[in-house]
């Protein structure tokens, strides 16, 4: 096809994914905060899914500029730059998941693979954070912010020297850029979710799929991820907070791996959508943390199985 005759077409495209990044963010902005929190990926993960690299680049870039531009001269509506800050970041990660799983289908790379070089971009980024930014923070301002959230939490007046509250304060100081890089995964799947069913709503056809049921995670990934650990337990102060938190995302590929096989083994069932979430949702709901370690140890089990044991 002539390049000529389709750039016109690429132009029209990029113009109306911009139009359409911007009003939903700046709807979204002026309904709630807590709105924008949650659903600011979808517009951003939708066009991932439904544009090449190069129309998805740039019609962030020309959504970002207009967003600065608002907030510079108060168009329409103010615009505060940590949400203009939130919005660039949010948007780096369907990007880079939408190129790696783009460049998949050239390739013929593995969705496990793909997703596992996806986590290893994100905890370089994780490790940056901490360095440049996190641990130039005042920790003890934060120490005691955490502190105050959780006495507030508790009914009871806290004995510190049996619940040992100040060392699970430190704790959660240690691994809250971890907890919210998780958040943010955990948001942006779920609009990866959404994304997908408007994309069959409307009848769009995504440029790429993504399935649990092809999921693995590679050998490579397991050696990174068994050599952090390691020199984890060598306990070395100045590296604890890197090792501690990096070992955090590092398992996401594992728990994804072990929801696999709760996912196939209720498949099996035959049960109705709806069920099948209600019977997660309250497995979820009574087991909490330690359904989330058992799906772990089955999806590291089964991991290890795979790469180090075959027969």
């Amino acid at each position: 096809m002539n390049p000529l005759a389709e750039k016109p077409n690429h132009i029209l495209i990029v113009f109306y994914s911009s139009i359409f990044f911007i009003l939903i963010e700046l709807i979204l902005l002026k309904t709630s905060l807590q709105l924008f929190f949650f659903l600011s990926y979808f517009p951003i993960v939708l066009l991932s899914l439904i544009l090449k690299p190069i129309q998805l680049i740039s019609s962030l870039f020309i959504s970002v500029s207009i967003l600065l531009s608002i907030h510079k001269f108060d168009w329409i509506l103010s615009i505060h730059p940590k949400n203009l800050f939130f919005l660039i970041i949010i948007s780096l990660i369907p990007t880079t998941f939408s190129v790696l799983n783009q460049r998949k289908i050239d390739n013929n790379t593995s969705s496990g693979e793909v997703f596992s070089i996806f986590i290893s971009i994100v905890v370089i980024g994780l490790i940056m954070f901490i360095f440049f930014y996190y641990q130039k923070l005042d920790q003890v301002e934060i120490a005691n912010l955490v502190s105050n959230l959780l006495s507030s939490l508790q009914q009871k007046p806290i004995n510190d020297q049996n619940l040992n509250f100040k060392e699970v304060t430190n704790f959660i100081v240690m691994i809250l850029p971890a907890m919210n890089i998780f958040i943010i995964l955990t948001i942006f799947m779920f609009n990866f979710k959404l994304s997908t069913i408007s994309c069959n709503f409307l009848k769009l056809k995504p440029l790429f799929s993504y399935h649990v049921e092809d999921f693995y995670t590679p050998k490579w990934f397991s050696i990174i991820f068994f050599s952090n650990l390691f020199v984890f337990f060598l306990d070395i102060s100045a590296l604890n907070i890197y090792l501690l938190n990096t070992l955090m995302i590092l398992s996401i590929p594992y728990l994804i791996e072990g929801y696999k096989i709760l996912h196939l083994y209720l498949k099996k069932l035959n049960l109705n959508p709806f069920l099948k979430f209600i019977i997660l949702f309250l497995l979820f709901i009574f087991l909490g943390y330690v359904l989330l370690l058992l799906i772990f140890i089955a999806g590291m089990y089964t991991n290890i199985k795979k790469n180090f044991f075959k027969e």
